[in-house]
């Protein structure tokens, strides 16, 4: 073999290796360096779509004008607008549960009073014996107003405009047990977890926009949501407590009717305990399946339909 050969061989294996290299190289490059590209690209696009959501979420949830009229015991679906109010003029009491996202306290408020184009607030003291005063118990406005010394002020989402259909909530006393609960983003989500704690800062906002709409007494119902947007850091809305679950309940019936059933019941009239019994039974089925039939009407699916989801 002649070194020209020799040397064309060593030649065409070079050239071949470059290109495999160049080819190589290539590739990596756009692997690495365009797919990194299109990823950022990808996930850019998806924030962008992320924060237009948000931006029309939350208008949406500003814009609230609920069903129901702050008082489901009586209510007419006549709604005003949801009262808001800041974190710094509420009173918060034990951690009554903790989920996946949410943090739930109770709360009561301070006195509230109208006086003609403003809602405002005036402390009473930080005596849990407030716990035990009724919030945002919503009356038709009558002729005149109401005066005094304030210390914070709240407006109506209703807006000026529709002065006449303001309430004037009233803090009315009630027994010495709370109320009202307050469910905020857990303060640890944020830091530990931030893809959780914009799915549930979703959640929430969504929540909120859903319990303003709905109209029914076997539903829970909003008594007023944060003075922040509903996308912002500290959000909260604030809702009726749940003193008794279904399943509290369930185990209140069990118990009689074993006391029923039991050689005592002969006399203590456990005849009649039994009919109360099933009456009680069969009421809160019926309350349960009109609250969910009231949902589905609306082509709303509850996926969490759970006893302590359930009060009575």
């Amino acid at each position: 073999m002649t070194s020209s050969y020799k040397q064309a061989i060593v030649k065409d294996m070079r050239l071949a290796s470059l290109e495999v290299l160049r080819k190589t190289a290539r590739d990596v490059f756009e692997e690495k360096i365009l797919g990194s590209n299109l990823k950022r690209k990808v996930i850019q696009n998806g924030k962008n779509n992320i924060i237009d959501n948000i931006s029309d979420g939350n208008g949406e949830i500003n814009d609230i004008q609920p069903n129901h009229n702050g008082d489901n015991a009586d209510d007419d679906g006549g709604g005003i607008g949801l009262l808001k109010f800041a974190e710094r003029d509420l009173i918060t009491g034990r951690v009554l549960g903790r989920g996946a996202f949410c943090v739930v306290l109770e709360c009561s408020y301070s006195t509230l009073t109208f006086d003609g184009s403003k809602i405002s607030a005036q402390k009473e003291g930080s005596r849990w014996g407030n716990f035990g005063r009724q919030i945002l118990r919503r009356r038709k406005r009558v002729n005149g107003t109401s005066s005094g010394s304030t210390s914070a002020t709240y407006s109506s989402s209703t807006g000026s405009s529709n002065q006449d259909n303001q309430c004037r909530p009233t803090m009315r006393l009630s027994s010495n047990r709370p109320r009202y609960v307050m469910k905020h983003l857990s303060s640890d989500l944020k830091r530990l977890d931030k893809i959780k704690f914009l799915k549930g800062t979703v959640d929430l906002a969504m929540e909120t926009r859903f319990l303003a709409s709905f109209d029914h007494k076997n539903i829970i119902c909003l008594k007023g949501v944060s003075s922040k947007d509903a996308f912002s850091d500290g959000y909260f809305i604030i809702l009726e407590k749940l003193y008794e679950t279904l399943g509290r309940r369930v185990k209140g019936w069990m118990d009689m009717d074993r006391q029923c059933k039991g050689i005592t019941g002969v006399f203590t009239g456990s005849k009649k305990k039994a009919r109360r019994l099933q009456s009680e039974r069969i009421l809160a089925a019926c309350d349960l399946v009109a609250g969910m039939m009231y949902l589905h009407e609306r082509n709303i699916v509850f996926r969490d339909l759970v006893r302590r989801r359930i009060r009575e």
